[in-house]
C-alpha cells in the first residue's frame, strides 16, 4: 500500500502534524513562486480537505475554503477534526512532493526561515 493511499489517521500522525504543516508551509511557499503563482496557505489546506474528503468543489465560489471547511466537518461520524485535517494535509504534502519536488520532502530555504 502506497503512503499516498493510507489516510487513516494514527497516533503517530497526530504527533507529526507539526511536521506535516512546516511542510506544507515550504510547499506553498515553492509553488506560489513558480507553478502556482499566488497559491497561499489556505489554497493549499482548502485544497487537501477537497482530496480528501473527494468533494467537486467549484473554483468559483466566493470562499471554497468555507465550504470546502462545511463539508468536510458536517457529517456526524467522522474522526476529529485534528485526525480529519492531519491525514489531508499528510496526503496533500506528500502528493505535492511527489508531483514537483522528486518525491523529497519539503523544507524551507535558509533564506525563507
Amino acid at each position: 500500500m502506497s503512503p499516498l493511499d493510507d489516510l487513516e489517521p494514527t497516533d503517530e500522525t497526530l504527533h507529526d502534524a507539526g511536521g506535516l504543516l512546516f511542510q506544507l508551509v515550504a510547499a506553498v511557499d515553492y509553488l506560489g513562486r513558480g507553478f502556482r503563482p499566488g497559491f497561499t496557505v489556505w489554497d493549499a489546506i482548502e485544497e487537501a480537505l477537497r482530496w480528501h474528503g473527494e468533494f467537486g468543489t467549484d473554483w468559483i465560489e466566493p470562499d471554497p475554503l468555507l465550504r470546502t471547511l462545511r463539508l468536510s466537518f458536517s457529517q456526524t461520524a467522522q474522526p476529529s477534526a485534528a485526525d480529519t485535517l492531519t491525514a489531508a494535509i499528510r496526503h496533500w504534502v506528500e502528493a505535492a512532493a511527489t508531483t514537483y519536488n522528486d518525491s523529497v520532502p519539503w523544507e524551507l530555504s535558509s533564506a525563507r526561515r
